[in-house]
C-alpha cells in the first residue's frame, strides 16, 4: 500500500501561491520603504479616510473623518470597525489595513483552493487558478490600497461558494444559516453586494426556492437599512456620500442622456478588455456545455455564468468606473470562480475543429484574450511602488504642512484622506465626502464659486488646499481669494491631479501663508516643485528640493 504523501506534497499549489505571493509583497513593500525614507505609504488617500474614522472609533467613539462629528463617508460599515478593533488593541497606527490585507488574501487563497479540492481539480490546474488569482485581481494593488477589497472578495467569494451548494441541494427545506450570515456580510464590507443578494434571489427564485430568496434579500439590507437609519438620524444621506458622489446616477460627471443611461452595462463590458475577456470566456463556456441537454444538469453549469453576468451589469449599470483596479477586482476573482465552478469534474476538453487555420485562429484568440489579464497583472505590480510615492509626495506632505503650521485648524481640502488621519481639527471637505453641506449644494446643483466661498467663511479655515481643476465645472474658485503658491507633480498614477494649490481665503493671512511655504519648501522631496505666486495671474519658480 503507497503511502500517504505529506502535508507538503498534498498541498504544494496552495504553498507554492502563497510563496509567490509573499515574494510580490515583500518586492512592493521594500521599494515603497526605498520610496519614502523608511514610511509606510498606502497606494491611496482613500485608505486614511477608513483609518480617520476607525481612529476617531477607537480614541473618541464618534464615526467621523474628525473627531467632533459624525460623518457617513466611508464605502464600508465593516472595515473601518475591524481597523479600529486593532487600534484599540495595538494603538492608532499606519500598518493595520495592511497586515489586515496580507492575512485576508492568504485565507482567500486557502478558501479558493478548498473549492477547487472541492471539484476535483488537480494540482496544476490549482496551481494556474491560484496564481491567475493574484496577478489578476490583483493583489498587489489591492493589498497596498489598503482598503476593504481584499475582505470583500473573500466573503464575496464564500457568498458564491455557498450559493452554488444550495442551488444544488435538493432538501430545499434546510436552512442554511451561514449562508443567510455571509448574505448580511455581502453589504456590511460593501454597497456592492446588493448586486450578488439580488442575482443569488433571482437563481433561487429560478429554482422555486421563494423563501430562501426573500431571506437572503432581508439578510443583505439589513445592514443597510440600519446603517441609513443612524445616518438620517445624524442629519445625513441613508446611503455614504462616497457612494453617493461617485456611483454613475450622481458623480459629478457630464450627466448623460437616457439612451446612454440604459446602454451602460454594455458600454462597461465592452469598454474593459478584461470584463470584455471574461464575459466572453463565459459565453465560450456555454457553448462547451450545450451538449447537457437535460435541464437538471444544464443548470448547475449555466448558473454561475448567469451569477456573474447579472453581477457585471448592475455593476455596469450603477458603478461604472475603475480607481486604480479596485472596483473592478471582486468581478475579475468572481468572473475566475464561474468559469471554474462551471466546469465538469474532468475539465474543459476544448473542441477545437482539426486543421492548422483552426488551430492558428484559436492560438490568436487565446492570446486576445490573455492579453488584458496580462496587462493588469503587470501594471499592478509596477504602478503601485509609483503610485504610493505618489501619496508620499503629495497628501502625505500636504498633511505634514498643515500639521506643522494649522494643528488647531480649522482647514478646507479637497482631497482629505492623509490631512485627516495625521490631524486632528475641523475639516471643510469641498469635495463633499465628508461635509453634509457641500454634499447637499452638490447634489442640489448649488454649488458655485459663491456657495464655496460662503461654506469656508462659515467653517473659519485660514487655509485652502485644493486642485484648482475640480472647481471648473461650478464656476472656478472665489476670486476674493489670494492663491500664495502651488506644489507641482510629475508621473502622476492615483494623484487628483498633478497641481496642489494653495489659498488664503482671508487676503491679510496670505503673506503668512507664503512665508509657511517657503519655509517648507525645503523639506519637499525633491521631485515636488514649489512655486510662489508672487502676485494675481504670475509665479515665479522655485524647487522645493
Amino acid at each position: 500500500m503507497r503511502p500517504e504523501p505529506g502535508f507538503l506534497r498534498r498541498h504544494w499549489p496552495l504553498l507554492a501561491a502563497a510563496a509567490l505571493w509573499l515574494v510580490i509583497f515583500g518586492a512592493i513593500l521594500a521599494q515603497i520603504f526605498s520610496i519614502s525614507g523608511g514610511r509606510l505609504i498606502y497606494a491611496s488617500d482613500d485608505v486614511y479616510i477608513h483609518m480617520s474614522i476607525s481612529k476617531n472609533i477607537a480614541r473618541h467613539g464618534v464615526w467621523g473623518v474628525t473627531p467632533f462629528a459624525f460623518t457617513s463617508c466611508a464605502s464600508s460599515i465593516l472595515w473601518p470597525v475591524l481597523i479600529a478593533l486593532t487600534y484599540a488593541l495595538f494603538g492608532v497606527n499606519e500598518w493595520s489595513p495592511l497586515l489586515l490585507n496580507l492575512g485576508i488574501s492568504l485565507a482567500l487563497l486557502a478558501v479558493v483552493y478548498r473549492g477547487l479540492r472541492a471539484r476535483g481539480r488537480g494540482d496544476w490546474f490549482c496551481a494556474a487558478v491560484l496564481a491567475g488569482l493574484i496577478l489578476f485581481v490583483p493583489f498587489a494593488a489591492i493589498a497596498f490600497d489598503g482598503m476593504e477589497h481584499m475582505l470583500q472578495i473573500l466573503i464575496f467569494v464564500l457568498f458564491a461558494e455557498r450559493l452554488l451548494a444550495a442551488l444544488g441541494r435538493e432538501d430545499a427545506a434546510r436552512p442554511d444559516i451561514w449562508f443567510f450570515a455571509l448574505a448580511g456580510a455581502l453589504t456590511l464590507i460593501r454597497y456592492e453586494g446588493l448586486f450578488l443578494a439580488g442575482a443569488a434571489a433571482v437563481l433561487l427564485a429560478w429554482r422555486r426556492r421563494w423563501a430562501s430568496a426573500l431571506l437572503i434579500l432581508a439578510a443583505a439590507a439589513l445592514p443597510v437599512a440600519i446603517m441609513a437609519g443612524v445616518s438620517l438620524a445624524q442629519g445625513w444621506y441613508p446611503i455614504p456620500n462616497s457612494v453617493l458622489i461617485k456611483s454613475a446616477p450622481f458623480t459629478d460627471i457630464i450627466p448623460e442622456a437616457p439612451a446612454q443611461i440604459l446602454t451602460r452595462p454594455l458600454r462597461y463590458i465592452t469598454g474593459r478588455d478584461y470584463i470584455f475577456a471574461l464575459v466572453l470566456l463565459i459565453l465560450l463556456s456555454w457553448v462547451q456545455t450545450a451538449g447537457a441537454a437535460v435541464r437538471g444538469k444544464l443548470f448547475p453549469r449555466l448558473a454561475p455564468g448567469v451569477f456573474f453576468l447579472m453581477i457585471v451589469s448592475a455593476h455596469g449599470a450603477l458603478i461604472n468606473m475603475e480607481w486604480f483596479y479596485r472596483h473592478a477586482a471582486y468581478l475579475i476573482a468572481l468572473g475566475v470562480w464561474a468559469l471554474e465552478a462551471a466546469l465538469p469534474p474532468g475539465g474543459w476538453a476544448l473542441r477545437i475543429p482539426a486543421g492548422a487555420a483552426a488551430r492558428i485562429a484559436a492560438g490568436i484568440l487565446a492570446t486576445m484574450l490573455a492579453y488584458p489579464f496580462a496587462g493588469r497583472a503587470s501594471g499592478a505590480i509596477l504602478h503601485t511602488p509609483p503610485a504610493a510615492r505618489n501619496i508620499y509626495e503629495m497628501q502625505y506632505q500636504m498633511a505634514m504642512f498643515i500639521n506643522r503650521y494649522y494643528p488647531e485648524g480649522p482647514v478646507a481640502a479637497n482631497d482629505i484622506g492623509a490631512v485627516a488621519f495625521f490631524n486632528e481639527f475641523p475639516l471643510l471637505d469641498l469635495y463633499g465626502l465628508a461635509s453634509m453641506d457641500v454634499a447637499r449644494a452638490k447634489l442640489g446643483g448649488m454649488y458655485d464659486s459663491s456657495m464655496i466661498e460662503r461654506l469656508v467663511r462659515e467653517s473659519g479655515a485660514t487655509v485652502v488646499v485644493v486642485y484648482d481643476y475640480w472647481f471648473d465645472r461650478y464656476g472656478g474658485l472665489p476670486q476674493s481669494w489670494v492663491k500664495v503658491g502651488e506644489w507641482r507633480f510629475t508621473d502622476c498614477y492615483v494623484c487628483g491631479g498633478d497641481v496642489v494649490s494653495f489659498y488664503a481665503p482671508d487676503p491679510a493671512r496670505a503673506d503668512a501663508l507664503r512665508a509657511q511655504l517657503e519655509e517648507f519648501a525645503g523639506s519637499l522631496p525633491a521631485r515636488v516643485k514649489f512655486v510662489p505666486v508672487t502676485e494675481p495671474g504670475s509665479v515665479e519658480d522655485t524647487h522645493g528640493g
